[in-house]
């Protein structure tokens, strides 16, 4: 026979011809049809079955002789499945072909045949146990079975869209079980089921839900169960944006803390803060460093949209008020260094006031003055305030000393708020030291110490820690004292006395927990501050191998180099090494620079030391010695001693020194870093000038014995 395809064939009908025999009671032929049945899936290749003249046998009720061959072709397939069923009527069957039938499977075949079984293989043909016909298969039959897998139960699978959103939510699943199912069973996990294939479920309320599918044949069935498959929701609003700021205005460069307001829960902040700056935190810092008036914009957003928050002119930023650096005390600190970051805008005369004077004694005082005040002492003693911008004065106080005819060469310290000065009597009442108000002139408290007007408070007064710290000077050589007062009541502290003479100038310096003192007898001397126990005592003349002489300079302190420094009228500037943890003086680092005579305190900045020298007539100098060796860098010729202390402004880079002259004619100077004079000052209120100047807020102040005070500045 021929080997066919019939890919499209769902059944195929072969006609066998049954030739009946006579029987005991009857003998009849019948012609039957033999049907066989295509199963699913179809695949295109058959089976070729062939039946040639086989002989049944006489067939009787319970009659078991074995039936005759039917051969089966092999033509190469490896697994196929035959079901046929014949029957003569379509009422009951007549015959079945099979391999292994019994007596109760009589309508139906279905067997797999594997590859070594085709050749050969016996198929048996029956008739039902009540026919007793007998007969001959003649002629022949052909018919195609297709190969098909064997029945399976589903592979259950399905997939939804969408697996999340807000409430109410409706969610289409659609089944991907394989080896087709025949029925569905879903659960939504919200108590809900449905039997549909693909069904659409809406879910009422938020949470997170499993989702399972039962899918079965006749084969069987299967679960498949997807834990929290679909998520639900609340509604989801778009934010409302808002937001606070700590601070809306202030001085450059200003620190704001912005605070996310916004409600219906952002996702993500844009912040514009209106100087180009951005962030995308929710709460961030900025900082404006620029004067200006900045728009903030925040824009906030989630799922469900976004929305802006436009503030205009929110945030104001100024530009700094710069504090003046007040000049409170004998060189602006109590190492006397004589340096300040202020700077002096111009020479231009900004106001004057007279204090009176005598022409030879005016004012032989530095000015202090500190939160917008100048303070000045004349020479009879008598304070005076004048505001620093207008000169206007603010007060004036004409009874600290019992006399007229004083000699005042103490100059005053300010702090917080209060002015401390050491008068001299005149009247043979003593020394007489001051707790002033600064704002009214008004006394907290007085002291008097000692007695007689041979006795002078000649030194600066030093304030630090709560004390007050000045020397005394005894115009007939008696010894002097130092005293140390409690700032808060005058109450005396200590007093150091002198082994010989006094204290002429010689303003003392606080290092650490000592007071650093010259005399007039050429020792320099270091006392415990809060007890006034001596530390050490030194002799300029023995320790630098000098001509001794008096120390009329207050003495100044640098803590890059650890030396102090001084002069001596007898013609020399020192420095000697000094340990402000022990109080001890280090000669192992010392100098002497002959400099001719002089008693002004020497100011250092950068390395350099600055000192004048000489007293008021002739030609004298402003000195620039090194620091560490004493030698000398340059100096300016002037005329007139410089007895005054150079004041140093260090101010964006640019160094300025400043510094008066004791002359008839006296001036001041102004000179950059390398000794080359800028500019001079000699005020219409022509005379001498004692001491030097002090800067504030773009001003110079100083006065002369015309007993003047002069502000200078301008652009």
């Amino acid at each position: 026979m021929k080997l066919a395809k019939l890919a499209a064939a769902l059944a195929v009908i072969v006609m066998m011809t049954v030739v009946a025999a006579p029987a005991a009671t009857a003998e009849e032929s019948k012609s039957v049809d033999l049907t066989a049945t295509v199963l699913e899936p179809k695949p295109e290749i058959g089976i070729e079955l062939s039946a040639t003249a086989l002989d049944f046998g006489q067939l009787y009720p319970g009659d078991t002789s074995a039936p005759q061959d039917l051969k089966v072709t092999n033509i190469g397939l490896k697994t196929v499945d035959v079901t046929a069923t014949a029957s003569d009527d379509g009422s009951e069957p007549l015959f079945v072909p099979g391999l292994l039938i019994d007596n109760s499977a009589w309508n139906t075949y279905s067997a797999s045949l594997a590859e070594d079984e085709f050749d050969d293989t016996q198929l048996a043909l029956h008739v039902p146990n009540d026919y007793t016909a007998r007969g001959t298969v003649t002629g022949g039959a052909t018919f195609w079975a297709e190969e098909h897998s064997a029945a399976q139960a589903p592979l259950a699978d399905f997939t939804a869209s969408p697996l999340s959103g807000v409430a109410p939510l409706t969610v289409q699943f659609t089944d991907l079980s394989t080896n087709t199912p025949t029925s569905w069973s879903w659960d939504f996990g919200d108590q809900t089921t449905s039997s549909e294939q693909n069904p659409s479920h809406l879910y009422s309320s938020v949470g997170t839900y499993a989702v399972s599918l039962t899918a079965c044949n006749g084969a069987g069935c299967d679960d498949e169960v997807k834990s929290a498959f679909i998520t639900v929701n609340e509604v989801v609003l778009a934010p409302v944006a808002d937001f606070s700021a700590d601070a809306i205005s202030g001085m450059s460069p200003l620190t704001v803390q912005f605070t996310d307001l916004s409600t219906n829960t952002p996702t993500s902040w844009s912040w514009d803060f209106g100087d180009s700056a951005s962030s995308t935190e929710q709460n961030p810092s900025h900082i404006y460093a620029t004067a200006g008036i900045y728009t903030v914009t925040l824009t906030a957003t989630n799922s469900a949209g976004s929305d802006d928050e436009i503030k205009t002119a929110y945030i104001t930023v100024n530009n700094p008020v710069v504090t003046p650096m007040n000049w409170a005390t004998f060189q602006g600190d109590n190492y006397h260094t004589g340096v300040t970051t202020e700077a002096v805008s111009g020479n231009t005369l900004l106001w004057n006031a007279s204090t009176g004077g005598s022409g030879m004694s005016g004012l032989d005082v530095a000015p202090i003055v500190a939160d917008g005040v100048v303070y000045e002492m004349n020479y009879q003693a008598r304070a005076f305030a004048y505001n620093a911008d207008s000169g206007a004065l603010l007060w004036e106080r004409t009874d600290l000393s019992p006399s007229t005819v004083s000699f005042q060469l103490s100059t005053p310290v300010y702090h917080d708020g209060v002015l401390y000065a050491a008068v001299n009597s005149g009247a043979k009442q003593g020394t007489f030291v001051y707790a002033l108000n600064g704002t009214t002139g008004a006394t907290i408290w007085s002291k008097q110490l000692l007695s007689g007007w041979t006795v002078q408070p000649n030194t600066p007064v030093i304030y630090d820690e709560g004390k007050v710290y000045f020397g005394t000077w005894f115009s007939n050589n008696t010894a002097g004292h130092y005293y140390c007062l409690n700032a808060a009541n005058g109450a005396l502290v200590w007093d150091f006395t002198a082994t010989a003479k006094s204290y002429y100038w010689a303003g003392a310096a606080i290092i650490g927990n000592y007071v650093v003192f010259g005399c007039d007898d050429g020792t320099l001397t270091s006392v415990n501050k809060n007890s006034g126990s001596v530390t050490q005592q030194i002799s300029a003349a023995t320790t630098f191998g000098i001509t001794t002489g008096m120390i009329r300079s207050t003495v100044s302190y640098s803590a890059a180099s650890g030396m102090v420094f001084f002069t001596i009228q007898s013609g020399y500037c020192c420095a000697i090494g000094f340990d402000s943890a022990t109080g001890m003086f280090d000669a192992s680092k010392k100098w002497a620079t002959n400099i001719g005579s002089g008693t002004s305190t020497p100011a250092i900045y950068d390395g350099k030391v600055y000192v004048g020298h000489g007293t008021f007539s002739g030609t004298n100098h402003l000195y620039c010695l090194d620091e560490m060796t004493g030698s000398t860098q340059w100096t300016v010729n002037v005329t007139g001693g410089v007895q005054s202390s150079p004041v140093v402004s260090v101010h964006d880079g640019e160094v300025r020194i400043y510094f008066t002259t004791n002359a008839a004619s006296g001036m001041v100077y102004c000179v950059d870093a390398s000794g080359n004079v800028i500019w001079t000052y000699t005020p219409a209120q022509v005379q001498y000038m004692l001491q030097g100047v002090a800067i504030y807020d773009g001003k110079l102040f100083f006065g002369n014995d015309s007993g003047y005070i002069f502000a200078l500045g301008g652009e």
